[in-house]
């Protein structure tokens, strides 16, 4: 037997909100769950197809609704990578499925092997997502990108930057709404898509839960498709 030992990684947990709801109706069929996945594999086919350097670097384990995303840390700008990834997946999600995702990306031990991951790491990272996210958002601890911005590209950290923000809790997020804005010069049927995925839900749910999680992302889309 090996004898397995721990690596350092940059890791992050993702909740698919809502597809719990998806798979136990009837109004959608194996085919349509399936086209969810469709959308996380094409994202990460083709993400980094053109990167020799990154492609394949980033692994990745889907476990229902929930999605794993790790990169080694001492691999040059690997947490630049990460989120670039997860904020480009969070992005084609909702605009494609109106889909919300919810996760923590962060730093530390983890065995991965084949089918099988576990360490400190990827539980710090499922237990922002859980207790911590609360809301549609990735969220990051300072700590964290300090770290992965040690020795990093300039280009690469000044775009980083880009993709964060403080929210008001303090931890940080990752910009999805700022990558969606960017489209909305070129293409008004990016905004009218969104807020109609988010209209149709605050006007049609009394879910507390439920209007939450679109409030904040009407709240957070305004700041950048009206400002």
């Amino acid at each position: 037997m090996e004898d397995a030992q721990y690596t350092q990684y940059y890791v992050a947990f993702l909740d698919i909100l809502g597809f719990k709801n998806l798979v136990n109706s009837p109004d959608y069929s194996c085919e349509e769950i399936m086209n969810i996945y469709d959308v996380v594999q094409y994202r990460y086919e083709t993400f980094f197809a053109n990167d020799a350097d990154i492609n394949g670097n980033i692994k990745m384990k889907i476990m229902s609704d929930s999605v794993c995303l790790y990169i080694r840390t001492d691999f040059p700008d690997s947490l630049f990578y990460l989120i670039a990834y997860c904020t480009a997946f969070q992005c084609d999600l909702f605009g494609t499925k109106g889909l919300l995702l919810r996760g923590g990306i962060t730093s530390g031990a983890m065995y991965a092997k084949d089918d099988v991951i576990f360490g400190p790491a990827l539980t710090e990272a499922y237990l922002l997502e859980e207790k911590n996210a609360k809301v549609p958002r990735i969220i990051i601890r300072k700590k964290t990108i300090d770290e992965g911005m040690n020795g990093m590209d300039e280009d690469n950290a000044k775009l980083l930057w880009k993709a964060l923000f403080r929210d008001d809790d303090s931890f940080y997020t990752l910009n999805y709404f700022w990558f969606l804005a960017l489209a909305k010069d070129k293409n008004n049927e990016v905004l009218n898509h969104v807020n109609t995925i988010i209209s149709n839900q605050l006007d049609t749910t009394i879910d507390d839960s439920i209007r939450q999680k679109y409030l904040y992302v009407e709240k957070n889309l305004n700041r950048y498709f009206r400002g």
